[in-house]
């Protein structure tokens, strides 16, 4: 059986590790390196991938670093006049890792495991897997980064133990909360933030390097892209070493010039200075650690762990940030930069059944569900359900005889549908064409093992059905990071503008009935006939139609809502009393048309008896019968007594036949 691969496709750096003979081992690639640069650039007619790529970007203005950030959310990026998407760029990446690892193990490779963050969108996820493919990679499974780090932290633990994941990259800052036991690993919840890593640290020391060099030397270095380039390597690389010292000299030569003369840029950058530029973002990585545990129901003295994932968990302000927010001792017992591949690694042999009796419950980090009346956004699978999951919901229709509906798909926390990220949309088109609410349609929401979403509408009638595909180019402008402390900080407005959405449809509603009413009300005027007594109506009728319709009339120009929904609720009463009389009347017209039926065909059946005792006279049995019928019929229309006389009728028809 091939080899299945642990990939951990960075923002920064990416990483590839695989399992030999129940040994996990991290591939190196050609420069003796444990991690590659997530960087391309484009030369000429060549593609530069990895090392190279970084050391030349200086000088090359077609170099793309940190397309992570970028896959699944923007379409393309021009590069030389060519469009490329985030796909490509990202499987260029991929499939130097592959070719790379295959002369490493000496064999090819087809399938690989690729770690994603924790807060990945569906459509980010799906974007991965297609860039695995453009890559000549069969995606064997995509494993979120901290159930990753959590499967290379606990695979041999047998006790059982409460885990938080701090996953902080340089793009990306995952939070979850595992339980492990006996090999068993599951996710009891999961938090994060896309937009925040270690190159925001990098990109706050290349402003205060701007600053100070424009304060000395009055030259703008962020016009200068080359400038830029050698910024921002020379902050990466104080930050990594202000992890380790006190201070370190950032020094650039022939950084700009000034009157034809070379402009040198000098600077002593302390490890306090950083801690000061940096402290407001560190502290921002302290929301999605409460959410976690908020959603884990879990409080910090719960926890028993807590494993540092990621380059950026390296800096001294975060670790004594976390270590202090638990009173705990931080694990360090696996590399930051490689724990994440190491556990894909670990995946994929599960897969292979090289490891056994490993199981594993990831969660659904962001809640899917729909837009539905008056804006409203219904969660149909909630964040930190256990996956693979299958949910269920039975809508109807709004509208009398509607044809189709349009089913739009959301991914957030949000109360209002579109606030949140926008999946997809499918017609369930051949429903049952009737009054509304009657039609039964259910909309089944699925996320497989991968964490890849499916959804079907069915009319339980017609038996119409339609599953959605959604497409990596169904994206719009909407951030994909979408969490619960987001939510819970816009409610009220939300619930401000679904209240002001109600207002609007409720408004709507009264102009509408009042309009229908003023119609109704002129056509009866314009007839000016009672279908009902078939004469004209009576000067005081038409009096009140025309005082209610003035009434109308004047609410609507007045938008007095709550008048036209009184006036309508008045007008309604008095119409139904006035069916109910038609309908009254009706049934004692039917019920009185009955009865002469029953009197007349009485009289009927009393004159044939007569006839028939006139004619056998000499049968005085037969006469006697005859008398004692007639005696009863006239008897019973002398009482009315109807049913007796219906009762009478009918032994007499049987009779006679």
């Amino acid at each position: 059986m091939n080899k299945i691969i642990g990939i951990d496709l960075g923002t920064s750096n990416s990483c590839v590790a695989i399992v030999q003979e129940k040994i996990t081992k991290v591939l190196e690639n050609p420069f003796g390196n444990r991690t590659t640069p997530s960087i391309v650039a484009f030369k000429n007619d060549e593609i530069i991938i990895g090392e190279i790529a970084k050391q030349q970007a200086i000088i090359n203005p077609n170099t793309i670093c940190a397309i992570k950030r970028k896959i699944g959310i923007e379409k393309e990026i021009t590069i030389n006049n060519q469009k490329y998407s985030p796909q490509e760029i990202s499987a260029y990446i991929l499939e130097y890792i592959k070719n790379f690892a295959q002369q490493k193990i000496g064999q090819e490779i087809e399938s690989a495991i690729i770690s994603v963050p924790a807060y990945f969108n569906d459509l980010q996820k799906k974007a991965t897997i297609n860039a695995a493919q453009l890559a000549g990679l069969k995606v064997a499974k995509i494993i979120t980064e901290p159930v990753a780090a959590a499967l290379a932290y606990g695979i041999d633990k047998k006790h059982q133990e409460c885990v938080l994941v701090y996953d902080l990259g340089g793009g990306t800052l995952d939070v979850s909360i595992l339980k492990i036991k006996n090999k068993k690993f599951q996710v009891l919840s999961t938090s994060g933030n896309n937009k925040l890593g270690g190159d925001d640290f990098d990109q706050l020391i290349i402003d205060f390097l701007i600053k100070e060099f424009q304060k000395e030397n009055a030259i703008d270095l962020s016009k200068n892209k080359s400038a830029l380039q050698r910024l921002k390597i020379a902050a990466e690389n104080a930050k990594k070493q202000l992890s380790m010292l006190n201070k370190t000299e950032i020094a650039l030569p022939f950084i700009s010039v000034l009157n034809s003369k070379p402009i040198h840029f000098q600077f002593l950058l302390t490890r306090k200075k950083l801690e000061e530029l940096i402290e407001p973002l560190v502290f921002k990585t302290l929301k999605p650690i409460r959410v976690a545990l908020q959603e884990a129901a879990k409080s910090y003295q719960d926890i028993d762990s807590i494993l540092l994932v990621g380059g950026s968990s390296r800096i001294p302000i975060v670790q004594k940030l976390i270590a202090e927010l638990f009173d705990k001792k931080l694990n360090h017992s696996i590399n930051p930069d490689e724990v994440v591949a190491i556990g894909a690694a670990i995946q994929g042999a599960i897969i292979n059944k090289d490891i056994k009796d490993v199981s594993l419950i990831d969660v659904v980090p962001i809640s899917i569900g729909m837009g539905v009346k008056g804006g409203h956004f219904l969660k149909i699978i909630k964040a930190n359900t256990p996956i693979p999951t299958k949910k269920e919901h039975w809508f109807t229709t709004t509208i009398n005889y509607q044809k189709h509906i349009s089913i739009f798909i959301f991914q957030g926390e949000r109360d209002i549908a579109t606030y949140n990220t926008f999946l997809g949309q499918f017609l369930l088109s051949g429903i049952q064409s009737t009054k509304k609410g009657i039609p039964r349609i259910k909309v089944t929401f699925k996320i497989d093992e991968n964490g890849i979403f499916s959804a079907s509408a069915q009319d339980f009638i017609t038996n119409s059905k339609k599953t959605i595909t959604l497409k990596n180019n169904i994206l719009n402008d909407v951030d994909p990071f979408l969490n619960i402390e987001d939510a819970k900080e816009n409610k009220e407005n939300d619930q401000k503008k679904l209240n002001e959405i109600e207002l609007d449809s409720f408004q709507k509603k009264q102009i509408d009935d009042a309009k229908a009413c003023i119609k109704k009300l002129e056509k009866t005027l314009e007839n000016n006939y009672n279908k009902i007594n078939k004469k004209p109506y009576s000067k005081k009728t038409v009096t009140e139609i025309e005082f209610e319709l003035e009434t109308f009339k004047q609410l609507l120009a007045q938008k007095n809502f709550k008048g036209i929904q009184k006036a309508v609720r008045i007008h309604k009463q008095k119409m139904y009393r006035i069916v109910s009389w038609v309908i009254k009347k009706q049934q004692s017209n039917k019920t009185k048309l009955l009865k002469t039926n029953l009197l007349n065909k009485a009289q009927d059946q009393i004159n044939e008896l007569k006839e028939l005792f006139a004619k056998n006279k000499s049968h005085k049995n037969y006469d006697i019968e005859i008398c004692e019928q007639i005696s009863v019929l006239q008897n019973a229309i002398a009482k009315k007594d109807y049913e007796k006389l219906n009762q009478e009728i009918k032994k007499y028809d049987k009779t006679t036949k």
